[in-house]
């Protein structure tokens, strides 16, 4: 009887034990860049908002730790990264630029397109049939590889073809204006502009049936303990199966779109 009571204790004790360590506030602050443009990072009547606010408000409630926000350009982000000023980079269309100094982990599988000027008068089938016109230049964001994997990017950059803009609406704008013919990013952000900038009318989509853009989060390989990346995965994994994630995105984007699919 005396061995049972004893091990009824100690049980409890456990118990109690891990129940404490499970409540013990987070003492961590996690830096966090998000990308510096529509509907990632946006500012409102003076109110900050956002796809990457949203992520890191929930990560926050969940987690118990502070996730301090700052809109990056890319190459902005590139250098804290580089230099270990970040921890979290929130949302990345590609995991080319940060090879090396940080581990891309997709969240959704997204289509892309290219948009392209009715004014041409041209029809291309594809991807590659654009790529073997020559005579097309197109938008591409400086520091990121724009969805083009980086073979396409390398024949754009050697025949003279990538023109460069800051952000997203910089590429559509200079679309818009005719100073580039066309334009490659994932879909949704593409409607997205498209209906922003009242362009649809003046383009057309061709979407890419054969290459996915995937859409994700970048986490600092040199700041990051590994039981900090075990959190983030579980968190951010939950919030992908419980529809957390789809919700955030459907707020900005069309509601319940087809082209922007989360796993």
């Amino acid at each position: 009887m005396q061995a049972w009571i004893i091990l009824c204790i100690l049980f409890f004790a456990s118990v109690s034990a891990d129940a404490t360590a499970v409540e013990e506030p987070c003492a961590r602050n996690f830096e966090v860049g998000v990308a510096d443009y529509a509907p990632v990072f946006m500012r409102e009547k003076g109110k900050r908002l956002g796809i990457g606010l949203d992520i890191s408000k929930e990560l926050s409630r969940r987690t118990g730790c502070n996730y301090s926000v700052t809109e990056y350009t890319r190459p902005a982000a590139l250098s804290r990264m580089r230099q270990g000023r970040m921890d979290l980079f929130l949302l990345a269309g590609s995991q080319h630029e940060f090879e090396g100094i940080g581990t891309f982990v997709v969240l959704s599988d997204a289509e892309r397109s290219l948009t392209y000027l009715n004014s041409l008068n041209k029809s291309y089938l594809n991807i590659e049939s654009f790529l073997a016109d020559k005579k097309m230049r197109v938008g591409v964001m400086i520091g990121s590889h724009s969805t083009w994997t980086p073979e396409e990017l390398a024949v754009l950059n050697a025949e003279g073809r990538a023109v460069g803009a800051p952000n997203p609406e910089g590429l559509f704008k200079m679309l818009k204006a005719g100073r580039v013919q066309a334009v490659l990013f994932p879909t949704a952000t593409t409607l997205y502009y498209l209906n922003r900038l009242k362009m649809t009318s003046l383009v057309t989509r061709l979407p890419d049936t054969k290459t996915n853009s995937p859409v994700g989060y970048v986490y600092s390989q040199r700041r990051l303990t590994p039981k900090e990346v075990e959190m983030l995965t579980k968190h951010l994994e939950a919030m992908r199966v419980d529809g957390t994630l789809k919700r955030i995105f459907d707020h900005y984007y069309e509601s319940n779109s087809p082209v922007l699919r989360i796993k």
